[in-house]
């Protein structure tokens, strides 16, 4: 079963179609370092429907010369969320530091 094609592998298609880019030349502009690597990420993105990070997005944004808005996906910000735990992570650990210390400034023993 193909999956459907996301919003980003569309769009990355039709600009690779517009310039005359294949997998191959993209993925040479995007890493020529590690080539086999962004083509075979190139693949998963566009062939088998996963989705790109932020950061892989922007940086075939730049080897496309388009605006990273848009590659973007209307609901995908794995990169949003994960900094908004550790937000309410490190906001947690903070505020139980902050009345530990407290604590023990007003004679008690919190630990």
């Amino acid at each position: 079963m193909i999956p459907p094609r996301t919003r980003f592998a569309t769009r990355v298609r039709s600009e690779m179609d517009a310039q005359g880019l294949s997998v191959r030349a993209l993925a040479r502009r995007i890493d020529p370092a590690n080539l086999d690597r962004a083509r075979r990420n190139l693949h998963r993105w566009l062939d088998e429907g996963m989705q790109p990070t932020r950061t892989s997005r922007v940086a075939v944004a730049r080897a496309l010369g388009v605006d990273v808005s848009e590659l973007e996906e209307d609901d995908d910000d794995e990169e949003g969320d994960i900094q908004a735990v550790l937000t309410a992570w490190v906001t947690t650990i903070v505020r139980a530091e902050i009345l530990r210390v407290a604590a023990a400034a007003e004679g008690g023993s919190a630990g």
